[in-house]
């Protein structure tokens, strides 16, 4: 059996067309629906002694600024894929009102992404394609907004065509926020940004979404069929760092709707109507994920009291009406028993709370007794 270690790219990289031009002249890198529920189904699930693996995918990259097709149930955002066109997703901003990519710079980036990197010591795959196929995915489809969905360049969309575009509007959350698929963030672009992403409203948007459902892989690696391999993470930072920081960044408690929607107020939309779209988009997304969820983990994140007082503030907005399980646990700097106050109690049905190592948290709130279920 011959191992692929390294990816060596055939030519140059190019301009990806956009969806009529695909549709048109390469109807054969459209990865239809029912491709892409079998592909789904391959994933091991299991390891080598029969035991279930805690890791969960789809065969889904998106890649950011994207707008989408249709996508997964909202059903606590792990439900099966139903329809769709393609598949991972990527976090990136449009160069350009008439052209997102001129010169091929993100398409380079995403591609050095999904070659993926090798444990040096173990030489298993970490990361990209060789890491998915190592879990079982022979082939996974890329999101890119102007590959995937209508455009209304370099010709107008149709009316059929406008009607598909609206809809994919509508399920664009779930592209980024569902814990099934993998977003690659492209950094090192502000160089080349007509808007820096930080003031445009699409990528805030998107960046917010990859990040408040998706959780840290498991650190430990499995032994499959294939031999050893590591579960990789569900947002990848590619390209480079992001402002202020470096590689990975640390996940934030989710913002609450209202503000959110402040915040939306001084960034900039190439169609202003889209700042009501994406203020409805993201409270309902938030509304119908946390919804559905039995438990919140933010275990080990560097949390103190101002992070929780502002999943508190966000909790107060978006309700957790099955949530029986809350793990804070090892988040060091949590200190204020109101903080914690300001969560519990926006938590009706909470049955466990893990605090466990929250080393700084000296008293626990005098509200936790009403917590009937706890």
């Amino acid at each position: 059996m011959v191992k692929v270690k390294k990816w060596v790219p055939r030519r140059e990289a190019q301009p990806l067309p956009c969806r009529q031009q695909i549709e048109a002249h390469h109807p054969e890198a459209i990865l239809p629906a029912d491709e892409l529920e079998r592909l789904c189904g391959a994933l091991k699930r299991r390891d080598r002694r029969g035991q279930d693996i805690p890791f969960d995918a789809a065969p889904i990259v998106s890649v950011s600024h994207c707008t989408h097709l249709c996508g997964l149930k909202p059903s606590g955002l792990r439900a099966p894929l139903t329809t769709g066109d393609r598949c991972p997703v990527c976090v990136i901003g449009w160069e350009g009102p008439d052209a997102p990519d001129p010169q091929a710079r993100t398409l380079r980036t995403v591609a050095q992404a999904l070659a993926g990197e090798w444990d040096k010591g173990l030489g298993t795959p970490t990361s990209g394609l060789p890491c998915y196929a190592a879990w079982g995915f022979a082939e996974v489809g890329v999101f890119f907004d102007f590959a995937s969905l209508y455009q209304n360049k370099p010709t107008m969309r149709t009316p059929p065509q406008e009607a598909l575009f609206k809809k994919a509007l509508n399920a664009m959350s779930m592209w980024y926020c569902s814990t099934l698929t993998t977003v690659i963030v492209v950094r090192g672009q502000d160089a080349f940004l007509s808007t820096p992403r930080e003031e445009r409203g699409w990528p805030t948007y998107e960046l917010l979404m990859a990040n408040v459902f998706k959780q840290a892989p498991p650190s430990i690696g499995f032994r499959l069929d294939s031999g050893g391999v590591f579960a990789w993470s569900k947002v990848v930072e590619a390209g480079g760092a992001a402002e202020g920081g470096g590689g990975q960044q640390r996940q934030r408690p989710p913002m609450a709707p209202s503000r959110f929607a402040e915040r939306l107020q001084s960034l900039i939309f190439t169609n202003a109507a889209d700042r009501g779209v994406v203020s409805e988009l993201y409270r309902k997304t938030l509304e119908d994920g946390f919804g559905g969820l039995t438990a919140l983990r933010y275990p080990g994140l560097e949390w103190g009291d101002a992070e929780a007082a502002e999943l508190g503030a966000t909790l107060r907005e978006v309700r957790c009406p099955h949530v029986v399980e809350l793990d804070l646990s090892d988040n060091k700097e949590l200190r204020s028993a109101e903080a914690l106050a300001a969560i519990v109690g926006e938590l009706p049905a909470l049955q466990t709370l893990d605090l466990h190592s929250c080393s700084g948290l000296t008293a626990l709130p005098d509200t936790l007794g009403q917590c009937t279920a706890l």
